[in-house]
């Protein structure tokens, strides 16, 4: 992120903010690889984030069944490009699929924003907007 003032916050406020996992330059290992290399503490090389409206969370070497609702899926991630990217294979909203033509999708914890195909993203703001109109605007 950008730092466009400084409000010494940083030295008073609790955790909060951005943690990068994406897959360094030069072959160096990520935060995420130096993490699953401490076999004293993680003994699986997995990992989960939880966006919530509350903040979220995110668990090295499983999940915390608390903050997750409905069943787990394991994806196998792919870091071509730089990024870590997953296969995106269904969107539903409101138990309706809003799109079929999917790509790949990145996961970034260092930002709100999520990434993927323009028809993909036209279909789901489509069905967001219509599902927003039908209940109250959201």
């Amino acid at each position: 992120g950008c730092h466009q003032d400084e409000n010494r916050l940083f030295y008073t406020q609790r955790a909060n903010g951005i943690m990068g996992i994406r897959p360094p330059d030069g072959g160096k290992g990520s935060i995420l690889e130096n993490l699953f290399a401490d076999k004293a503490h993680i003994d699986a090389r997995v990992f989960s984030l939880c966006l919530a409206d509350w903040g979220g969370s995110m668990v090295v070497g499983g999940y915390n069944a608390s903050v997750h609702r409905g069943e787990i899926s394991y994806v196998p991630m792919t870091t071509s490009g730089g990024y870590y990217h997953i296969p995106l294979t269904s969107m539903k909203l409101d138990g309706h699929q809003v799109s079929t033509q999917y790509g790949k999708a990145m996961i970034d914890s260092g930002t709100t924003y999520t990434y993927m195909a323009s028809q993909p993203y036209s279909a789901l703001r489509t069905a967001l907007e219509r599902y927003c109109a039908q209940h109250a605007g959201c």
